[in-house]
């Protein structure tokens, strides 16, 4: 997403407010298809069409600019969430649960940012930029443990713990369910290994109605 002026400074809010967007837009096509150790701030910038100083303008470090995409997916997450809850048909336990994991499973960058958020992003973001995020984070799990609460029909404050814990688990199941090659041929060629060839939407979905029913029992 290179903006159209290329370098020229920003010098109205809606300039700025592209720029930044435009940032983020690349940080997140970045993140999609290369590891977060290999993206630097002058790649971000370099697709973005600014400089590598302009970009510190927006973000000082490259956490705060990945912290804020994570912002952004969540935000949508949270309004599909919202949405999908109004909607469950049969066994509301059962297609919670498979709800969260199955839209988990669909947004791979979601998941990849939510598997650094604790240990590589939060660690070096700014104190504004985390508070920010926290407040976010509090307002949502907000939203959407009300939505599950009311389609399960579960006791307040039950759905905003329930999807913290979901979160646990989500950075848990991701990896695993993404070995290295060499771990994915050694487990396929050996029928004794096969249960720990873990598909990421069935295990998500299968754990989060587990908890639920032990939670609400």
């Amino acid at each position: 997403m290179m903006l159209p002026h290329g370098k020229r400074r920003a010098r109205t809010e809606e300039d700025r407010a592209l720029r930044r967007a435009a940032l983020v837009a690349c940080a997140r096509a970045a993140i999609a298809d290369r590891p977060y150790d290999a993206i630097t701030m002058a790649d971000v910038a370099e697709a973005a069409g600014v400089s590598k100083g302009a970009a510190y303008l927006y973000f000082s470090t490259k956490e705060e600019l990945f912290l804020a995409l994570l912002q952004e997916d969540l935000g949508l997450w949270f309004d599909e969430i919202e949405a999908g809850m109004a909607r469950l048909r049969g066994e509301p336990k059962r297609a919670a649960a498979r709800l969260v994991g199955r839209s988990l499973a669909r947004a791979p960058v979601l998941l990849k940012l939510l598997e650094l958020l604790h240990g590589r992003l939060e660690p070096n973001a700014p104190a504004e930029a985390l508070r920010a995020f926290k407040v976010f984070l509090r307002d949502g799990l907000g939203r959407i443990g009300r939505a599950v609460e009311a389609a399960i029909d579960a006791r307040p404050g039950f759905g905003a713990t329930w999807f913290l814990r979901a979160h646990a688990l989500a950075i848990g199941l991701g990896p695993m369910s993404r070995p290295p090659a060499a771990v994915e041929d050694i487990l396929a060629a050996d029928a004794s290994l096969a249960f720990m060839r873990i598909d990421f939407e069935t295990a998500m979905a299968a754990t989060l109605e587990d908890l639920a029913r032990g939670m609400t029992a």
